[in-house]
């Protein structure tokens, strides 16, 4: 938001007149046609407000609520001023945060607004996402805590701070750190960017940081088994996880071997390896 133009227009509330006839006058601001609304803090009776002037009139404390007025818009207009010649990117929201003396949205934490997130969607669980959903966010929390205290030596850092290659250092951390499997990583990261997405839709962040950012991809390991063997190696691992009739529960089983020409595949389904050939256990290459 670096060009800009700044809108500032009071509006006095009539829907919320109080038992003395007086209603609130709030502050619209405007900027790129992004709005923000927020209360003055001041009350007026609906006739004595000038809609043109956006001044006080006929009233005993008019002066009062105009040196407000003024005082508001001159603090808003300094704070526009001030994020505009510092160069930075910035949103409507941190216009506000300056005016208000808070820290502006980009001087927020990356953990802290990963904790806005997740109390975001704790919300929805049992309603749009399942609980664990939630977990694997919190889970990712960790992972990204973890990994800023190791790569910078802190708590947390600024939301601003986010290069591209912080993403390339989290992977470099998770591997020989963690050591996490590629698919592993790709998760961690997609809900990390999920994350901050959701940052940037409530403008906590310009921009994303991260579009340059591909993930690798995991290569997968296939075995072929000699044809010669099939038979006999198949059987010897079907035997040491109890199988029975050409059915197999196995402790584990995480590869499924391709072989050669006229041989078919495991097949795994609930944890069931089946046969898909015929197979006489009477075979002399079994023995």
């Amino acid at each position: 938001m670096k060009s800009s133009t700044l809108g500032i227009l009071y509006v006095i509330q009539k829907s919320k007149i109080n038992k003395s006839g007086k209603c609130p006058i709030r502050c619209r601001i405007t900027v790129d046609r992004n709005i923000k609304e927020f209360s003055t803090g001041l009350f007026i009776k609906p006739e004595n407000w000038d809609i043109n002037s956006q001044f006080a009139k006929d009233q005993e404390d008019s002066d009062y609520i105009n040196d407000n007025i003024t005082l508001i818009r001159q603090k808003l207009q300094d704070s526009y001023l001030k994020l505009k010649l510092a160069g930075a990117s910035f949103t409507i929201v941190d216009i506000l945060s300056k005016y208000k003396g808070e820290s502006t949205t980009e001087e927020m934490g990356v953990l802290a607004t990963f904790n806005l997130h997740n109390e975001h969607i704790k919300n929805l669980v049992g309603k749009e996402i399942q609980q664990v959903t939630y977990s694997k966010y919190l889970e990712t929390y960790t992972h990204i805590e973890s990994f800023i205290k190791w790569k910078f030596k802190t708590s947390d850092i600024l939301l601003k701070q986010l290069k591209g290659s912080f993403l390339d250092d989290l992977q470099y951390y998770l591997v020989t750190e963690k050591s996490f499997q590629q698919s592993t990583i790709n998760k961690v990261i997609q809900r990390f960017r999920k994350v901050i997405k959701y940052v940037i839709v409530n403008e906590y962040l310009g921009k994303d940081p991260f579009l340059a950012f591909k993930n690798k991809t995991g290569k997968k390991e296939i075995v072929f088994l000699h044809e010669k063997n099939i038979l006999s190696d198949l059987f010897r691992i079907l035997t040491r996880s109890g199988c029975r009739a050409g059915r197999c529960s196995p402790r584990t089983l995480e590869t499924c071997s391709t072989i050669g020409p006229g041989w078919k595949c495991l097949t795994i389904s609930n944890g069931t390896i089946i046969l898909n050939w015929f197979m006489r256990w009477d075979n002399p290459l079994l023995s």
